[in-house]
């Protein structure tokens, strides 16, 4: 099984992801275009996951 996650730098430069697991690929990229426009740049990615 696949889902999309948004991950992102945290501000210790660490690795980090949003806790929601999307199944729609969609959705996740719509929200991470979202969440770019109000940060300071390009800061979050959506990555595939399989299980």
């Amino acid at each position: 099984m696949k889902y999309w996650q948004i991950v992102y730098i945290d501000s210790n430069g660490q690795l980090a992801s949003l806790p929601e697991e999307f199944y729609d690929q969609h959705l996740a990229l719509n929200l991470c275009r979202r969440l770019n426009k109000v940060s300071s740049y390009d800061q979050y990615k959506v990555i595939e996951v399989e299980q």
